[in-house]
């Protein structure tokens, strides 16, 4: 390995501990920086979950309230007819 690789190497690995220093994660404990992302992925599935929830009641509202009003048009087509 040469000089410049090597250099390039040990710029680069400081580079990276700085960074996951000032997001506030210990690179000198791997394990816990794992848990984190594990935390983090298991967070972000959650939120992608209940916007999936969020979104299939929001679409059956509007599926039931659509079925109401027709049903009600129905009843009172049916009222009239029976007027009539």
């Amino acid at each position: 390995m040469s000089n410049l690789e090597r250099i390039a190497r040990m710029a680069a690995k400081e580079t990276v501990e700085q960074t996951f220093l000032m997001l506030g994660m210990d690179v000198k404990d791997p394990i816990a920086t794992q848990r984190t992302f594990a935390f983090l992925k298991n967070l972000q599935h959650s939120f992608y979950m209940i916007k999936r929830a969020a979104i299939a009641a929001a679409v059956g509202a509007v599926v039931s309230g659509l079925g109401w009003v027709i049903w009600l048009g129905v009843k009172a087509g049916a009222a009239l007819a029976d007027k009539q």
